[in-house]
């Protein structure tokens, strides 16, 4: 008993993550970390544990995780080349740790997990908690922060409102269709999506605005969806060589003078000035964690060398080309195949809101966050476990007795 209840603990503090990083815009990591050690330190200490069952649900994932093996040893052997390779080796080392993280977590999460109306719980109390933290931080010069040591800028409520943006399709979908739960999921989204607006962040405002587009097409077409999604995916990722250098031009010009050059031009410049550059190694790329020296490396190729000096493309697919060159690609391209493969196994009901989840994930991956940031894959991860937590209690709840 003390361990289960320990066990919902941790789960708590998952479904937490969006608040947390109102407080500490990093902690997606330690959360994901913290999680996957606690959870296999109880369940070793718990006396049902058996290592044969673990074996057996790991070898059911055998060929996801030999692409992923492959991709970590890959990763690490353009630190060879890479021109950073110090900062390369660190974020390396943060990616290889949250992805043993994130194993760990499913195994955690494949012997004990809470039942959907503590999800349900979970997830509408920690929404409302974060869209109000951000609305105080915001309107009134973050007082929360402040007194706890922070920082009072603005930006700093960026990632928890990509957070809310995240996590509301998980609440969407675990809500019970009764009158008032549907009221308080009303009040919530309205009170999360405002959240969303008041901050700075343009990929959260994006991803949020995609999220029920796609849930609206995943309904109407059920698992016929997916091949559509996946191909609009992968023309993303492999069109970003030849579409990146001439992005600006495509745009059209009244859809600049609306949006403002500060939220869609200075990407688009960014994102060409990179795209310039793919061609100088294709294969193999610049190496991990290059972008962050471009501007050094490169900037004298460049109309504006200021673009590449914004850390990373803000674009998952540019970066991936930039750094990993096409064996990156491939290799993201078979685990991006695997996941959408995977998703023909969820029941019809589920589909509207992973689809949605997952292009508010690839929205916001393509406009803004880096290919490495700890920080995003882990919060990615942790919206993954959750939406594994919903399918195995499902599964369980209308298993045959």
């Amino acid at each position: 008993m003390p361990t289960i209840k320990l066990l919902l603990g941790l789960y708590f503090v998952l479904m937490a993550t969006p608040f947390l990083m109102v407080l500490s815009r990093n902690i997606a990591s330690p959360i994901l970390v913290g999680f996957a050690v606690l959870g296999v330190a109880l369940l070793l200490a718990s006396r049902d544990f058996q290592l044969e069952k673990v074996k057996t649900q790991l070898s059911a994932f055998r060929t996801p995780l030999i692409l992923s093996g492959l991709l970590l040893c890959f990763m690490g052997a353009s630190l060879l080349w890479s021109p950073i390779p110090l900062r390369g080796a660190d974020a390396w080392t943060a990616t290889l740790l949250n992805v043993a993280a994130l194993i760990a977590a499913f195994l955690v999460v494949a012997r004990f997990r809470p039942n959907s109306q503590t999800v349900h719980l979970g997830l509408a109390v920690s929404l409302v908690i974060t869209a109000v933290l951000i609305l105080i931080e915001i309107h009134y010069q973050s007082p929360v922060r402040t007194f706890l040591g922070g920082t009072a800028e603005l930006f700093r409520m960026n990632r928890a409102a990509v957070a809310i943006s995240l996590f509301l399709p998980l609440l969407f979908y675990v809500t019970p269709k009764r009158p008032f739960h549907l009221v308080a999921l009303a009040i919530i989204t309205v009170l999360g999506i405002y959240g969303i607006f008041s901050s700075i962040s343009e990929s959260a405002k994006l991803a949020v605005l995609v999220a029920p587009i796609a849930a609206a097409g995943a309904y109407t077409f059920g698992r016929a969806a997916i091949p559509y999604f996946a191909a609009g995916v992968l023309i993303s990722l492999w069109g970003s060589p030849f579409v990146a250098p001439y992005i600006n031009d495509l745009i059209p010009q009244t859809v600049h003078e609306v949006v403002g050059y500060g939220t869609l031009g200075v990407r688009a410049d960014i994102w060409s000035s990179f795209g310039s550059l793919l061609s100088l190694k294709p294969i193999f790329g610049q190496g991990l964690e290059a972008s962050y020296v471009a501007a050094d490396v490169h900037g004298h190729l460049v109309p504006d060398e200021k673009m590449l000096g914004m850390a990373h493309p803000h674009n998952f697919a540019v970066q991936v080309w930039y750094e990993l060159g096409l064996t990156g690609v491939v290799l993201v391209t078979a685990l991006l195949l695997m996941f959408f493969r995977s998703l023909r196994h969820l029941p019809r009901a589920m589909m509207p809101a992973v689809l949605a989840t997952t292009s508010a994930v690839w929205t916001v991956a393509l406009v803004s966050h880096g290919a490495s940031q700890s920080w995003w894959w882990s919060l990615v991860g942790i919206v993954a476990l959750i939406w594994v937590v919903i399918y195995l209690t499902q599964q369980e709840t209308n298993a045959p007795t």
